[in-house]
């Protein structure tokens, strides 16, 4: 089993961020983790799989993300910020099991 983190640097400009996990194959994201630097800041993350369809969505969040629902993935995933109420740092940390 190898166990694979995603976790770039961020810092939103115009309430948006996005980022490409490198690609992994027969993998489960099993935790997605998105924090903003200020636990007032409201914003949107959205998960893509390699075609574009959104696989995980999470809008109107307050201060911070933590989702342990596991998710099938392959591919590249990117992860996008979108509508954050300020242009701040986040820490974004995304976890992958591959079997």
């Amino acid at each position: 089993m190898l166990i694979y983190e995603y976790v770039p640097s961020v810092e939103t400009v115009a309430g948006y961020w996005v980022g490409n996990t490198e690609k992994v194959s027969g993998a489960l994201c099993k935790q997605v983790y998105v924090k903003s630097a200020t636990a007032s800041t409201v914003f949107d993350v959205i998960l893509y799989d390699s075609h574009n369809v959104a696989i995980r969505k999470f809008t109107d969040q307050t201060g911070s993300v933590n989702d342990l629902t596991e998710v099938p993935v392959r591919g590249i995933i990117t992860v996008e910020i979108d509508n954050a109420t300020r242009d701040e740092g986040f820490t974004v940390k995304l976890c992958f099991v591959e079997k």
